[in-house]
């Protein structure tokens, strides 16, 4: 568990308190262990005929073990007056994921989710079943929720999508249903801030081998609805919000965890990717497949599927164990540099002291002199001649100064054979250099060429541009010529437009007295004769809504059609929620009351 659930505060929890206890070989505790749950009653045990409708029973093959757990207290403050914002598209959209005998209703006057949980009703969110082929509980999902002292409300919709995935992914991968592989191969912990008081699933890290969860959206948690379970359907021993949460424990390092870990993280054979929860939400493959069993923390399997560990990689893990390689220590190196370059030596007693003769028999080398500490001494150094008290530095002291000829010849020949390996490295890089430099001299050519190339086409199209020009000027000269005439000629157009709109006014001023007196003495004759389309009959009733006494006749005409068409549509759909519902009363969805009277029509004949 990580530390921020460590440091939760911790309370009594009213929830029942009688968890199962995790794999036997965990050995993680805190201080906060040491407190004693309350008792709660007795737990019914897990049946999947009552929890999952649409898939068949899963086998259950143990009896948990009570134990003293540590909790976690889940504050519900942000959720005593968090109200629900529902649409009716997805009120219907859940509905439709309903099973027989299921009820789901939905009240935008609720306040919380919480009071909810009543009787056989719970609360749960949209987003928590809204990716169900069908709305269920599978009997594993009740024994986590029941484990961790939860309501399927508290548990974030992520954490239901990486459940049912787990879930399905098991059942087609053979793998039995074991909170110990639940806890080895995902985290719980306890929300906070935004969503304080609910709890998140997510996959331990190195272990993940699900994908395609969606962003965390922070709005999913106003929108929930009820659902009302069967009598003989509903799944939890008891129905109360959970104040607080069981506090996850890891359980211990075992073969038969190593072994599915390895069959869980092989991928998905179809994608050759990571199990996607989209698809994996709802089971992929046939309804015929068995149901996997349930293992209830404190049975562990006798047979070991280590067949199904692909590779050798996870019997190494396990047999190596979670031992950690040791930290290689980094030594420090400090580097020293001497103070003085060329130290001298200064005599104790300079009156017994003889100058060096430049003379010796052997080179004395001042470069090799080894230095001589001064400190805590009031003797100068001096920069000119070398004294040394020969008597009391010692002949063995004198020839350790003074090189061999031999030593000598060596190092001059260390330092030939040096410089003729740095002679043949700045041969080799100078004929590197060259060969780089006769490179760049024939790409500079091929530029050079093509550098002309282009010139000389340059040339070539500014010459054709130029005849272009002067062709083009041609033509503009002649088309200024020919937009003379056109304006003389448009002129022309122009009064000859003129007269015939004066005599098309005439003309129509006529036909309108005419149109007027036909239709009002054979209003059906013109009706048929000059509304022959869809077209005219626009622009004719578009006429008419310009005028008020016509525009009320085609108001009314309108809404006897929608009154009429509204009325025949609430009646049938009334009479299929009376089929469906018993005692339906619209007041009750919040629907408007039927009218007993039909529209009447404005005027007779339409």
């Amino acid at each position: 568990m990580s530390d921020r659930e460590d440091s939760q505060n911790l309370s009594v929890h009213s929830y029942g308190s009688a968890g199962r206890s995790p794999a036997s070989g965990s050995s993680s505790s805190s201080s906060f262990d040491s407190e004693h749950p309350a008792t709660s009653p007795q737990k019914k045990p897990v049946d999947a005929s009552t929890c999952a409708p649409s898939s068949s029973a899963a086998q259950v093959v143990s009896v948990a073990q009570p134990g003293d757990e540590g909790f976690v207290q889940l504050d519900d403050r942000l959720l005593q007056e968090q109200p629900s914002y529902m649409q009716k598209p997805q009120v219907h959209e859940l509905r439709n994921l309903m099973p027989d005998g299921y009820q789901l209703t939905y009240r935008a006057t609720w306040k919380s989710i919480i009071p909810l949980h009543a009787g056989m009703s719970i609360g749960i969110h949209y987003h928590s079943i809204k990716d169900l082929g069908e709305f269920s509980i599978h009997p594993f999902k009740v024994l986590f929720l029941e484990t961790y002292g939860i309501m399927p409300g508290q548990l974030a919709p992520n954490g239901h999508r990486l459940l049912g995935s787990f879930i399905n992914v098991c059942r087609f991968l053979r793998i039995p249903l074991s909170l110990r592989l639940f806890d080895h191969m995902f985290d719980v912990w306890p929300r906070s801030k935004e969503t304080l008081g609910f709890v998140v699933v997510s996959s331990h890290q190195g272990r993940a081998f699900l994908c395609g969860l969606p962003p965390s959206n922070k709005k999913w948690k106003d929108k929930y609805v009820c659902i009302k379970f069967p009598p003989a359907a509903f799944p939890f021993a008891q129905n109360v919000w959970g104040k607080r949460m069981k506090r996850q424990v890891k359980p211990a390092e075992a073969d038969d965890l190593v072994a599915w870990e390895a069959t869980l993280k092989a991928r998905d054979a179809s994608t050759r990717g990571l199990y996607h929860v989209g698809k994996w939400s709802v089971y992929p493959g046939r309804e015929t497949d068995p149901e996997p069993e349930i293992i209830l923390p404190g049975a562990i399997p006798e047979a070991i599927p280590i067949s199904r560990a692909r590779g050798s990689k996870a019997l190494s893990t396990t047999t190596a164990g979670p031992s950690r390689p040791a930290k290689k220590k980094k030594e420090k190196v400090v580097k020293f540099q001497s103070k003085f370059a060329i130290p001298q030596i200064v005599v104790e007693e300079p009156s017994t002291a003889q100058p060096l003769n430049a003379s010796s028999s052997q080179p004395f080398l001042l470069d090799e002199q080894p230095a001589q500490s001064h400190q805590g001494t009031n003797q100068p150094i001096h920069s000119g001649e070398l004294y040394i008290n020969v008597g009391r530095i010692g002949e063995e002291y004198f020839a350790r100064l003074v090189k061999s000829k031999e030593e000598e010849k060596a190092r001059l020949e260390a330092m030939m054979v040096e410089c003729r390996k740095e002679a043949q490295a700045a041969r080799a890089k100078a004929e590197k250099i060259e060969a780089k430099w006769t490179e760049h001299c024939t790409i500079y050519r091929q530029l050079d060429a093509k550098h002309d190339g282009l010139l000389k086409a340059a040339k070539e199209a500014d010459e054709q541009a130029q005849a272009r020009i002067q062709q083009l000027e041609a033509e503009n000269a002649w088309a200024a010529e020919e937009v003379q005439k056109l304006g003389a000629e448009n002129a022309r157009s122009a009064d000859e437009i003129a007269q015939l709109g004066d005599e098309l006014a005439k003309e129509r001023a006529e036909r309108a007295a005419l149109a007027a007196a036909w239709a009002v003495q054979e209003p059906e004759e013109f009706a048929a004769q000059a509304l022959p389309d869809r077209e005219t009959a626009i622009r004719f009733f578009q006429g008419l809504y310009k005028h008020k006494v016509s525009a009320g006749i085609v108001d009314e005409i309108g809404t006897f059609g929608f009154e009429s068409g509204q009325y025949t549509e609430r009646r049938a759909l009334y009479g299929i929620l009376e089929q469906r519902i018993q005692s339906f009363r619209p007041k009750a969805l919040s629907l408007p009351e039927l009218h007993d009277e039909e529209p009447v029509l404005p005027f007779p004949g339409i």
